[in-house]
């Protein structure tokens, strides 16, 4: 026989396609050629396949061996197709004779050169692709699965290409393979984790934190040195729930392209230093690595000393920000990464620290001021649902409000989970998703006093206070709200603190 056909998976991590690998034995000198897009990678594995097969005791065809990697115009990534490949070769020259269904295996995994089965990093990826098509998927024995993944159709692992070829032609000991070892996700509790009841005062900025987490929301604090932004910010990783089984697949797939393992149903919580480039904070690289946005995704970017970035770094969050995803285009790669994830951000008003929050000790002038806030684009603040300004004085005058209310709620971080559980909960069960997802004729869709409603819109673009994106952000602010205080309908209270919560002075 000097025709072979196996299957393999490729293509984007987050969107895997079944490949046929082809293998075709012809006259002529001896030669090895791969065709079909083939990356650097799969390019290399020419001289690792060799070397496995002759180590494993087998021959390497000393004739044309073409390998084709269908669909074509497909870019193949990756050595884990090692492994198919070199199956393919010892079927096609008759080395190996399968008693196996070949059409309902898929073979995923890294040659040694020693004829071992290595794992790759885009182990979880092609389990789950392996899942969507109903495949019984063979990885490296070593691989480590999550156990939400390991159902039947099962992962298989084997050590070796000897051991492969055995249990194709199902000889005496290899009838049947170990599944891949599987390890439980852990939860991930941090015991230094900062809670609300470390922070003294500020109870504005709790409020913020719990409707940003509640609703989804952007967050931007703003204050003098030593108020707490940071403290504020990191209690977030307290109230924020566990993720969902899909979502941490996700959030492990993306760390897998790092090369890293994350099994953790705790939500990502990145917080990058403000001298990091534009390909650090959304992904690329000659070699694409994932940026910090997606590594955040579905948990909390923190970005710290707002006002120290270069403007165009945050320029290039305002699309993620509203898409939910990156795209990056290059010459060598196009890539669709996730970036669903809590922007928190902080930042001093000026310089000194102390601008329209204690003016008579600000030593900076008003040039020094505007020099020093140019870094913020306009749309780019339009995009920051809530707008905290805080100080050192507790903010007592505030009572009997929804926003006087919310002071109870945020009292201990656990009761702040608590909250944002329901919150989100309603969320899920009245939309599917968090507010701050919502468009504006979906929210007047859900209004009862809808027309009210239009004349506060008609209103706020007569006097221009607002943008349209903000009267949206506003109204769904406005939901977060009434979501967090358990009510069913939706009044001006509600709006008129939202409001307040976006530009709080």
């Amino acid at each position: 026989m000097s025709y072979a056909q196996v299957l393999s998976l490729g293509g984007e991590a987050f969107d895997l396609q079944l490949v046929e690998i082809e293998v075709h034995l012809s006259r002529g000198l001896p030669s090895f050629h791969i065709v079909g897009l083939p990356e650097k990678a799969v390019r290399e594995s020419r001289d690792r396949v060799k070397s496995a097969l002759l180590s494993a005791q087998f021959q390497f065809p000393r004739q044309k061996v073409v390998v084709g990697l269908a669909p074509a115009e497909l870019p193949k990534e990756g050595s884990h197709l090692d492994l198919a490949i070199a199956i393919g070769i010892l079927i096609a020259s008759g080395q190996v004779v399968p008693k196996k269904d070949l059409s309902q295996l898929i073979w995923a995994g890294e040659l040694g050169l020693a004829g071992n089965v290595r794992t790759t990093s885009s182990t979880i990826s092609l389990a789950i692709a392996a899942q969507k098509v109903k495949k019984q998927l063979i990885l490296a024995r070593k691989a480590l699965l999550p156990d939400v993944l390991q159902v039947e159709p099962y992962v298989l692992g084997v050590e070796s290409l000897h051991e492969a070829s055995g249990f194709l032609e199902q000889k005496s000991g290899y009838i049947t393979l170990p599944k891949v070892e599987v390890t439980n996700a852990v939860d991930g509790k941090v015991q230094d984790r900062v809670v609300f009841e470390d922070i003294q005062g500020n109870e504005i900025g709790k409020v913020g934190v719990l409707l940003a987490i509640s609703g989804g929301h952007s967050l931007l604090l703003e204050g003098c040195p030593g108020v707490g932004k940071t403290m504020l910010a990191c209690s977030a990783e307290g109230i924020i729930p566990d993720l969902e089984k899909q979502e941490l697949l996700n959030v492990a797939q993306i760390y897998s392209m790092m090369g890293e393992i994350r099994l953790s149903y705790r939500p990502p919580f990145r917080a990058p230093h403000h001298m990091i480039s534009v390909s650090g904070l959304l992904g690329g690289g000659q070699i694409f690595f994932p940026g910090e946005m997606s590594l955040a995704h579905q948990g909390i970017l923190f970005l710290d000393e707002l006002t120290e970035y270069n403007r165009l770094t945050l320029d290039h969050l305002r699309e993620p920000l509203v898409s939910g995803k990156i795209t990056i285009s290059k010459s060598s790669y196009r890539k669709n990464m996730p970036s669903r994830c809590i922007l928190i951000a902080a930042m001093n008003p000026c310089p000194c620290g102390n601008f329209g929050i204690h003016n008579k000790d600000c030593i900076c002038g008003y040039r020094e001021v505007i020099k020093y806030r140019s870094c913020l684009s306009g749309p780019f603040i339009d995009r920051m649902d809530i707008h905290v300004k805080l100080s050192r004085t507790a903010h007592k005058e505030i009572k009997d409000d929804v926003l006087g209310r919310c002071f109870s709620m945020v009292s201990t971080s656990r009761r702040a989970a608590s909250v944002v559980m329901r919150a989100r909960k309603r969320q899920i069960q009245r939309q599917g998703r968090l507010n701050y997802e919502l468009t504006i004729d979906e929210m007047l869709a859900k209004a009862k006093n809808c027309k009210k409603i239009r004349m506060w819109i008609d209103e706020i673009r007569q006097e221009k206070r607002l943008s349209m994106r903000g009267v949206g952000k506003t109204l769904s602010l406005a939901y977060t709200f009434m979501d967090c205080m358990q009510e069913d309908k939706i009044d001006w209270t509600h709006i008129s603190m939202a409001e307040k919560m976006r530009i709080f002075v």
